[in-house]
C-alpha cells in the first residue's frame, strides 16, 4: 500500500497518541469504514 508522507506522519500522531501501533490503527479504520459505508447492493 502506497501513502503520503504527509499521510503517514498523521497516522504515526494518531497511533502514538492512542498507544498502538501503525498497522493496529490502518487496520481499525479499514474495520470501521467497512463496516461504515453504504452497501450498493441493496436498494434504498
Amino acid at each position: 500500500m502506497r501513502i503520503s508522507m504527509d499521510t503517514l506522519q498523521i497516522l504515526d500522531e494518531k497511533a502514538s497518541a492512542i498507544g498502538i501501533s501503525r498497522n493496529e490503527l490502518i487496520n481499525q479504520m479499514i474495520l470501521f469504514a467497512l463496516a461504515n459505508m453504504a452497501d450498493s447492493t441493496t436498494d434504498g
